[in-house]
């Protein structure tokens, strides 16, 4: 079948004023069409799936040659030219190492071949607990598997003297629709009571500018568990199991009150193992997604979560 093309071409000027005293640029829209199918309605299946859009999964990861085979028309001189820049400016030291800088201060992590060494603003700080506090973690990156992430961290509080470490694993069964598999364990200090949303205890940021003073952490062991299961875009539940061993700090125990609330016992650890299942809906919502990692770009309807 023949393509189809359509153009739009644009004449964009700062201001109003006559175009022939001001700067401005043109803008080019060009789209073409081929193989296309009308007038032959498909199985209602189709047509009543919440997937407005479909996309492979290797959509971002195809070769020169798919591109040569399946581009409508070929380069233009041009267009072949900024091919070859953009492949100059890759090979440039200098260049690579402004992508590097860039990429470690808005992920937090430095990428160096198959890891990435990080969060960077985690690797020193403080508290009343731990007094200085080293912290070295990492992560598998893209280049070890883009399947399954690994991660893991030690830390040591100068002050208590002690230990502390924590790891876990993602693995993605599938990415459209979402579906992963999780886990992770800790034994390291943390602030009872304190918002999912806040800081990390060890965000040097946080040890800087926090009001009030971390003087109620706590030595936990954790480990969790869970299942993200997305069943259309905007529609998802996660099954989750986490237990969980809270140790009091000094010589404050836990105060527990007795069966029959007549009188209190203490304890120096509280243990729980908790079930737990998240429901979010957010009807069309969209996301800036990464091979395992995702951020919502927010949906023109309320949410649900």
């Amino acid at each position: 079948m023949d393509v189809v093309e359509e153009r739009l071409i644009v004449d964009f000027n700062i201001t109003e004023k006559d175009s022939s005293n001001t700067v401005g640029f043109y803008g080019t829209k060009t789209t073409s069409y081929r193989n296309f199918i009308i007038n032959r309605p498909k199985e209602n299946e189709f047509y009543t799936t919440p997937q407005s859009v479909m996309v492979d999964n290797d959509a971002a990861d195809k070769t020169a040659d798919f591109w040569n085979d399946a581009r409508h028309e070929g380069l233009t001189r041009r267009e072949e030219m900024v091919y070859e820049m953009v492949d100059t400016l890759k090979s440039l030291p200098i260049f690579n190492t402004w992508v590097d800088v860039i990429q470690m201060i808005t992920t937090g992590y430095y990428v160096k071949g198959k890891m990435e060494w990080g969060p960077y603003m985690s690797l020193f700080s403080f508290n009343p607990l731990e007094g200085p506090r080293l912290r070295i973690g990492a992560r598998t990156s893209n280049d070890f598997s883009k399947r399954i992430m690994l991660d893991g961290y030690t830390a040591y509080g100068f002050t208590d003297q002690r230990l502390k470490y924590g790891g876990g694993f993602m693995y993605m069964l599938g990415k459209n629709p979402r579906r992963v598999l999780g886990g992770s364990f800790k034994y390291d200090v943390e602030q009872l009571g304190q918002s999912q949303n806040a800081f990390r205890e060890d965000f040097l940021l946080a040890a800087v500018f926090r009001r009030n003073p971390s003087d109620n952490l706590t030595m936990v062991k954790e480990y969790k568990s869970y299942y993200e299961h997305e069943w259309f875009t905007g529609f998802s539940n996660t099954f989750s199991i986490n237990q969980r061993s809270v140790w009091s700090s000094g010589d404050r125990p836990f105060a527990l009150e007795c069966e029959y609330g007549d009188c209190l016992k203490m304890t120096d650890v509280l243990r729980t193992t908790e079930f737990s299942v998240k429901t979010r809906f957010a009807y069309q919502e969209k996301y800036l997604s990464g091979e395992f990692l995702r951020a919502s770009l927010g949906a023109r309807y309320l949410f649900w979560n």
